[in-house]
């Protein structure tokens, strides 16, 4: 069943195949976008700051697995379902899915073309967000590990805006610059959207950490920053 199908709680089945028809396919594209291809990236550009190859590896890290979720659920969390539209088991539909070693799905792959991908999948999140009141920290952390990738001087990137992003990461004197250049006023993603000045200040901080403690421990920082405090 596609991406499509496996969403579409709503419709009418049909008795004699399971299969179900929709309506309005917005929602289900929307969620599409924000949840599945949303966590990907943040697996492909994390993952790759951590050494993984593979999507089955990454999700097989307890600290990217705790990432993708709450990826999903920030994605979730910035849509208007469709009446029946289940996020949860969509979510976890998702997670079996890329749990499965067989597809042999690799990061580097994903991590292509980012700045097309990047403003449907993570922006849009951000900004509906951000709308709300809320600070979507696991969507700004897999910013944050995007800028590291897109700026490490060790890098091909296979993006159409590559030498864009070559000459952000030539002339970045720091992650100040760099983050400013991407997501600052007048940046790259300008477009799509924009970076506050406390929202800028904690991507700095992200990327900092990522370049200055290691992937892992920045990631791991992250985690338990987001983590409710018990009483």
């Amino acid at each position: 069943m596609g991406d499509r199908g496996l969403l579409r709680r709503s419709a009418t089945e049909v008795e004699a195949g399971g299969a179900q028809f929709a309506a309005d396919v917005r929602s289900f594209e929307t969620a599409k976008l924000r949840m599945l291809n949303g966590a990907h990236s943040a697996l492909a550009y994390v993952g790759l700051g951590l050494g993984l190859e593979y999507v089955h590896q990454a999700i097989a890290d307890p600290d990217l697995n705790a990432l993708m979720r709450r990826i999903m659920k920030e994605g979730a969390a910035s849509l208007t379902p469709a009446p029946g539209q289940d996020l949860v088991a969509y979510a976890e539909t998702l997670e079996r899915r890329f749990a499965n070693a067989s597809l042999g799905h690799r990061l580097i792959q994903i991590a292509m073309d980012g700045t097309q991908k990047i403003p449907q999948r993570w922006l849009a999140s951000i900004a509906t967000l951000q709308k709300q009141g809320r600070q979507p920290s696991a969507l700004l952390f897999a910013l944050a590990g995007w800028i590291a990738f897109a700026c490490s001087s060790q890098r091909m990137l296979d993006d159409p805006l590559a030498g864009r992003l070559m000459e952000i990461r030539e002339r970045s004197s720091d992650a100040r610059a760099a983050v400013n250049a991407i997501v600052g006023e007048g940046g790259l993603f300008n477009a799509a959207w924009q970076a506050d000045s406390a929202t800028l200040e904690g991507i700095v901080a992200q990327v900092r950490a990522i370049a200055q403690r290691g992937m892992r421990r920045a990631l791991t920082e992250m985690l338990a920053a987001a983590r409710p405090q018990q009483p």
